[in-house]
């Protein structure tokens, strides 16, 4: 009866044990999440196979397809660079 009683004690220490670590757990990915959402960007990069193509080249070489970069005309950027979405940082 002793020995019942005794892993009965321990099964719910083990349980209380588990809640307290996976409430602490969520606080700190709570934490993260609320934190500066300009130190959670993730740039990452892919690789692509490259085709030779020369009216896309010669497109390319005459500036064809680039628009200015946060309105300054002197600065082109790749109609569908990345770092037209990054205006705001």
């Amino acid at each position: 009866m002793w020995h019942e009683a005794r892993r009965l004690e321990r099964k719910v220490h083990d349980i209380m044990d588990a809640a307290r670590k996976r409430a602490q757990r969520r606080a700190v990915y709570i934490a993260k999440r609320r934190g500066d959402p300009q130190q959670l960007l993730q740039v990452t990069g892919a690789r692509c196979c490259v085709y030779r193509d020369d009216g896309l080249y010669q497109a390319a070489q005459h500036q064809q397809g680039l628009i200015p970069w946060n309105g300054k005309q002197d600065i082109l950027i790749d109609r569908f660079d990345g770092r037209a979405l990054l205006d705001f940082i």
